[in-house]
């Protein structure tokens, strides 16, 4: 069973891309926005919410799995 799929990897890297450009067309002039001052920190943003975007929990069944269900 592998855990760390192609699509975790794929949504980290389009929640990176997304983090940075958010950085980038949102500049705040004085430093005071965390967010958008730092692209560092809009990158490492973008990641988590990308990996949480695709992750998957595993709890819910499939369709065959309930139709097959004695419940």
């Amino acid at each position: 069973m592998k855990i760390f799929k192609t699509k975790h990897f794929l949504g980290i890297l389009i929640g990176a891309a997304a983090g940075y450009g958010v950085t980038y067309a949102f500049r705040c002039a004085g430093g005071t926005c965390p967010l958008s001052h730092n692209p560092w920190v809009g990158i490492g943003f973008g990641a988590v919410a990308g990996l949480i975007l695709v992750w998957d929990t595993g709890n819910s069944k499939s369709e065959s799995e309930k139709e097959n269900s004695p419940t």
